[in-house]
């Protein structure tokens, strides 16, 4: 396993990007005892492929009944943005995502973020055993409606103080 870090008894980051390679051995997902339900293990996606194949393993293994896999996901708005994501120990970025954006020229860059995160998000609904995408997209929050809607989701109804996950909610 990566780095993690754990979030006192609410969930666990998992930076496993790592070129999630089908042959990986799976990560020793740490049991985090709380009130507030089974932890949640978020993933920094952009190859839905690999991450598809990595969290079947962890559904053929019964962890995504253990935990909740989250896929993390938001736009890249900038080439300083792109460059770090390349660097940031435990995520992956493939080489393919990395030309398009390039591509796309500096007019285009943002807008090409926006669209392939929408597409990424699009294609994780897809995945059995996934419980959620968390959309990450600091400073550019506006942008989340839009994305989500590209990405083929309707919004969801309001409530309030009501959950359908075991000890959350009033």
């Amino acid at each position: 396993m990566t780095d993690s870090t754990v979030d006192g008894s609410l969930g666990v980051y998992l930076a496993f990007g790592l070129r999630l390679r089908s042959d990986l051995p799976l990560p020793e997902l740490p049991v985090v005892a709380g009130r507030n339900g089974p932890p949640d293990v978020e993933v920094r996606v952009f190859d839905v492929p690999a991450f598809a194949a990595w969290i079947g393993r962890l559904r053929d293994a019964g962890l995504t009944e253990r935990c909740h896999i989250l896929a993390g996901v938001g736009p890249v708005r900038s080439p300083r943005a792109l460059a770090h994501l390349t660097k940031v120990p435990g995520v992956s970025v493939p080489d393919d995502v990395v030309a398009r954006l390039i591509a796309a020229g500096p007019e285009r860059f943002r807008a090409e973020g926006e669209r392939l995160c929408s597409e990424i998000i699009a294609a994780l609904t897809d995945v059995p055993g996934l419980a959620g995408v968390h959309v990450m997209a600091i400073g550019a929050e506006r942008t989340i409606p839009g994305i989500l809607r590209n990405a083929g989701l309707a919004p969801r109804p309001v409530t309030t103080g009501t959950s359908d996950r075991p000890g959350a909610g009033s």
